[in-house]
């Protein structure tokens, strides 16, 4: 990110439940270095601004403030349109400031004081992808002019209410020293604005060693703020990831043995003829020529094409026509399907096995959800049920070349028939695929380095992850 320049980005955010949703422009990366982290002057209101306040509202809340350069131009609400209406409104600060939340998951994503307006946006002319140019899309934004008589209009987004995934990263903005924190406990006497450690009872508590020392200023007898000190730098905590462990593998060359194993058989029953299929919170369903336009969107996100093997969203709807229609027509060995919430119907993805023979030999499972939707386990829940039903699928007995570690990782024994596999693959940069499969109970097999597809002028590699399933006890068709 360091060599990327400055410019406007929009961001996607929602509330954990997906009904409140919102755009959000920023300029990023955010240009350094900040030009108020040496001193204590505010950044003007005109500029974007980050901080963490310790007042309890904002404590309790969980808010991180996100104040974008001019709250008319760089939000809109897209979900619901009128959030006096459909939101549910906490008032604070002599009930001027609106702390509006969802009233299903009760997530807050934003606070709003002064006038708004409901309006028509074309997102698409507004650079936001998966739009196209031209569409109207209705949308609630702070109006220009008017406001509070002092203050004016005021907005500032919850920064984890912005979906994952995308350009904003609250750890480098942390690290850059661009985040403020601001001492609102004390009314009578505030501490200083700084940019390096939040101020006692702060919430930036919660991102730190838990054996961080105590703010030396919260010992103190003095009134003064020049008694307030900040920690040395040897002792002051540092900002923590904290992941979950992933198994570590060395990439290694492929080695091909000849097994003789189970299939599902083919041809596959044709799209039309698929049953849904239906878990707690996910509709599973075949694909339609009606799903274009929610394809659309899916592969115009840069945080979700960023994983598949190309690389570039969708430059039209055309391609995404194309895409659709080779899925559709391809149903005989292939077995792709639409993600849908199961509430609304609204599709969010797309899964299923879209190759027989993959890079390790075996078929190929895969998922794709619409980056406001990560977060949720919807990907976990998807490729848990899709497991479960791949296995019940009438089999023939057939003779393949698969990978030599898929084999062993299947615990083959001396039997001639050797347990059936079916792989996953995710580059090793890509985590948080990882962890779906792991949860749904696939084990890491294999890793390799072959050309990267989404630089197609260089010689790059990339390190692939090979995960796989294995089916314990193989089921040959029995209607032979």
């Amino acid at each position: 990110m360091a060599d990327q320049q400055p410019a406007r980005t929009p961001l996607t955010g929602s509330c954990h439940c997906g009904a409140t949703k919102y755009i959000l422009f920023l300029t990023l990366p955010h240009p350094l270095p900040h030009p108020h982290a040496g001193g204590e002057a505010s950044p003007p209101k005109s500029s974007q601004r980050f901080y963490r306040c310790n007042c309890t509202v904002c404590h309790k809340a969980g808010f991180f403030h996100v104040r974008p350069a001019s709250p008319a131009d760089d939000f809109l609400l897209l979900s619901p349109t009128d959030p006096f209406d459909a939101l549910g409104d906490y008032l604070c600060a002599d009930k001027r400031l609106h702390f509006f939340y969802c009233k299903g998951c009760a997530m807050r994503c934003f606070i709003f004081m002064g006038d708004a307006e409901a309006v028509d946006a074309d997102l698409g002319a507004l650079g936001v992808p998966g739009h196209e140019k031209g569409r109207q899309t209705k949308a609630w934004r702070v109006k220009r002019e008017g406001g509070h008589p002092v203050f004016g209009n005021y907005l500032s987004v919850n920064g984890h209410s912005v979906d994952a995934g995308q350009a904003f990263d609250m750890r480098a903005l942390t690290d850059s020293k661009v985040v403020q924190y601001l001492d609102c406990l004390e009314e009578e006497n505030p501490g200083p604005r700084r940019f390096d450690y939040p101020h006692v009872g702060g919430i930036g508590a919660s991102l730190v060693s838990s054996a961080a020392p105590r703010d030396p200023a919260s010992n103190s007898n003095s009134n003064s703020n020049s008694n307030r000190q900040r920690p040395s730098p040897d002792r002051r905590p540092r900002h923590q990831l904290v992941t979950m462990p992933m198994p570590n593998m060395t990439p290694s060359e492929k080695q091909w043995v000849t097994v003789k194993t189970t299939l599902p058989s083919v041809p596959y029953p044709p799209t039309a003829s698929r049953a849904p299929l239906t878990t707690r919170r996910l509709l599973i369903r075949p694909l339609a020529e009606s799903d274009l336009e929610a394809l659309h969107v899916l592969n115009t996100q840069p945080p979700v094409v960023r994983w598949s093997s190309r690389a570039v969203p969708n430059s039209n709807m055309d391609v995404t026509r194309r895409q659709l229609r080779d899925k559709l027509a391809d149903d005989a060995t292939t077995y792709e399907v639409a993600i849908c919430l199961g509430a609304s119907g609204e599709m969010i993805g797309i899964g299923g096995s879209h190759r027989r023979a993959g890079n390790l030999g075996w078929p190929v499972l895969s998922y794709a959800l619409r980056a406001e939707h990560w977060g949720r386990g919807y990907a976990t829940e998807f490729l848990q049920a899709f497991l479960r039903w791949w296995w019940t699928l009438p089999r023939d007995e057939v003779v393949l070349s698969v990978e030599a570690s898929t084999v062993a990782a299947a615990a083959a024994g001396e039997g001639p028939l050797k347990p059936e596999c079916v792989t996953s693959v995710a580059t090793e940069q890509n985590i948080a695929s990882q962890r779906v499969m792991s949860k749904s109970g696939m084990c890491l097999a294999k890793a390799w380095r072959e050309k990267d597809l989404s630089k197609p002028d260089e010689e790059a590699l990339v390190t692939l992850l090979g995960f796989t399933a294995t089916m314990t006890h193989p089921s040959p068709r029995q209607d032979k």
